[in-house]
């Protein structure tokens, strides 16, 4: 799966340094994976019938001790297929 990410994000990947693209590649795939639990169809029925349910992508960088989702990542509250 990374490198089927790898491979579509190439251009904004080519002019960042190796533990560049490896950080970005980690906020890639969160938020990839953020976007499939909002489009799941448990959570688009919830959406449906009112339910409130927010969903958040998160990624912490051992660097820095940030947290990617104070950067604004990903997160939806009501996102449809």
């Amino acid at each position: 799966m990374f490198a089927v990410l790898r491979n579509q994000n190439f251009n904004e990947l080519k002019s960042l340094n190796e533990e560049e693209q490896f950080s970005r590649l980690c906020e890639l795939n969160v938020m990839r994976q953020t976007f499939h639990v909002c489009t799941s169809p448990v959570v688009q029925s919830a959406w449906d019938a009112g339910q409130e349910m927010l969903v958040y992508g998160m990624i912490y960088d051992l660097k820095d001790g940030r947290s990617a989702a104070s950067r604004s990542l990903l997160s939806c509250d009501s996102c449809s297929t």
